[in-house]
């Protein structure tokens, strides 16, 4: 079974506020996504990846949020966690919020990786064989600090 990684970058000053998730029409498995950046008050979405022809599904921060973990099943689930983002570039303490689970089932054990800090890009390990979502890992960005 062969794979393919596939990486996405914010654009300059973007970071990672949501993603599009697609989901198969039969079957429902993970098998797109679409980072969703934010760069000052405005929205862009990154590089499609996977199968266009899915069933997409919207997960995005709110208001002074920013992506800062997931909750991943290769293939069958995913959920986000977002952060408030402070002014230097740290997320404030105790302000996790989950996104809803787009799954194929509520019985799914997810891993959950969390960080302390916001994303800026993504790299998304996909199958060439069959359509499916197997891997994603973060790029964080640097602050300068005084």
């Amino acid at each position: 079974r062969t794979t393919t990684w596939f990486e996405d970058f914010a654009p300059e000053g973007g970071l990672l506020v949501g993603m599009e998730i697609g989901t198969a029409q039969a079957g429902g498995s993970i098998v797109g996504l679409i980072p969703i950046y934010q760069v000052g008050d405005v929205y862009e979405h990154g590089s499609a990846l996977g199968d266009s022809t899915a069933t997409w599904t919207r997960l995005l921060a709110g208001e002074g949020q920013v992506v800062t973990g997931i909750r991943f099943r290769q293939k069958l689930a995913i959920q986000l966690e977002y952060g408030e983002l402070h002014a230097d570039g740290s997320i404030l303490p105790n302000t996790a919020q989950e996104s809803k689970l787009v799954s194929k089932s509520t019985l799914i054990r997810l891993e959950k990786n969390s960080f302390d800090r916001p994303i800026s890009a993504l790299r998304v390990n996909v199958s060439n064989s069959f359509p499916a979502i197997n891997a994603i890992e973060f790029v964080f960005p640097e602050f300068e600090t005084e």
